[in-house]
Order: structure tokens, then C-alpha cells, then sequence
């Protein structure tokens, strides 16, 4: 996962750049071979007959302009078909937009007074402890969650320990303790969650968008309806 910010303007500029790059290269391999050539044939009309030009020194340098020319098509060639494949994912990834996706992470933003989340807990569970920190580890809030194995969803409205609440924007992770009935600490997972807004392209990526977070539809464990 990563976030939303200033990356519209790169995304958007992305596939152009490196298509104008190729072109570049390409435009500039031409006006040497070009120039090249001009030098070569002025070589062969003023040689010396008595003392001919070594063909092997021209042809070798001929290889190489031709190598370099096959590497750059080559290049082109990769950079469409991974523009084409990108436009094929982000046109699958409509499909998520408004739709509330889950996907592994324990980090997340506070946002419109809301931070949402998912675990699972194991089967032999006698207690589940929730404590959410915030983006410098302090330890804002705790509760019980539930100690029922399966899937659980838990959306903190950003009230803290002090009796406050936590301010809109913010970065918090959620960090859940499960344990059996002699104390043992057991294995959990934590899912982010959230609905999907809109689907962006950053640096030839595809990401979902939900709120500040962009979500890799590949991550994606479960999409469904909002509830």
C-alpha cells in the first residue's frame, strides 16, 4: 500500500515520459548514423589508393550502431505492451469502485472520524485485546475485541484513553492481542478496510483508492457491498 498525494500529476505523465525517452533515444541513434555515415562516405572518396581504409574498423562500428537501433525497438515494444497491460488492470479495477475492500495491513488513516480494520482470531482464543498507536507508537486506545475464532470487524470512532478524540488525518495501526486460556500469546492477522473511491495509475501502477490509502487490487482478500 501506499498514499495518495501529490502522485496524480507523475501518474499522468508517467507513459509519456518514458515513451518520449525511446524517441529520443531513437531520434538521436538516427541523427548519429546519420552523421556517421556522411563521415564514412567522405573517408572512401578521399582515401589514399595506395593505403586503403581497414573495412573492418567501419563494419564493426556499423554492428554496433545496428545492436544499439534492435534495443531500443526492443524497448518500445516492452513499454507498449506494459502500457497496454496496465490499461487492461485499471479497467478490471473499475469494478471495485464503491465497493468496501480488505486487504493485509495494520496501518490506516483516520478519516471522517472513522479508522477501520479487520482480524482474525484463531480457535482456542480466551481474549482479545485491540490497542491502537498512533504514527509515533504511542498507545492512544484499547478495548476488548472478540475472542470468537473467525473474522472480526472493528471500526474505531478515534476516541482515546484521555477521554478526547483523535484528529482527522492521521496514521494509526492497530495491533490486536489474542490469548488462550493459560496466557499464551496466538498467532492473528489484521486487514485495512475501506471503500474504494476511485482507481489511479501512480508510476505505470494501478491502485485502488480508498480515502489517503492506495490499495493494490492484487492484495485484495475480499471486496463486498458496504455495510
Amino acid at each position: 500500500m501506499t498514499t495518495i498525494s501529490s502522485s496524480t500529476s507523475t501518474a499522468s505523465t508517467s507513459g509519456s515520459t518514458s515513451t518520449s525517452s525511446t524517441s529520443t533515444a531513437s531520434n538521436t541513434l538516427t541523427a548519429d548514423m546519420e552523421t556517421f555515415l556522411k563521415l564514412l562516405t567522405t573517408q572512401l572518396k578521399n582515401q589514399d589508393p595506395t593505403d586503403p581504409m581497414d573495412p573492418k574498423e567501419f563494419t564493426s562500428q556499423l554492428v554496433q550502431f545496428s545492436q544499439v537501433e534492435q534495443q531500443i525497438q526492443q524497448t518500445g515494444k516492452l513499454e507498449e505492451i506494459l502500457a497496454a497491460l496496465t490499461s487492461g488492470k485499471a479497467s478490471d479495477a473499475l469494478a471495485y469502485i464503491g465497493q468496501e475492500v480488505q486487504a493485509p495491513g495494520d496501518t490506516t488513516y483516520l478519516e471522517d472520524g472513522v479508522a477501520s480494520w479487520s482480524y482474525g482470531v484463531p480457535s482456542g482464543a480466551s481474549s482479545v485485546t485491540l490497542n491502537v498507536y498512533d504514527s509515533s507508537g504511542s498507545l492512544v486506545y484499547t478495548t476488548t475485541g472478540d475472542a470468537s475464532s473467525g473474522r472480526h470487524d472493528f471500526d474505531w470512532d478515534g476516541s482515546n484513553s484521555d477521554g478526547g478524540t483523535e484528529s482527522d488525518g492521521g496514521l494509526y495501526t492497530l495491533e490486536v492481542v489474542a490469548k488462550d486460556s493459560s496466557g499464551t500469546a496466538l498467532t492473528t492477522d489484521t486487514l485495512v478496510r475501506g471503500v474504494v473511491d476511485a482507481v489511479e495509475t501512480i508510476n505505470g501502477s494501478t491502485y485502488l483508492v480508498v480515502g489517503q490509502l492506495a490499495i493494490d487490487p492484487d492484495d485484495v482478500v475480499l471486496a463486498r457491498k458496504p455495510t
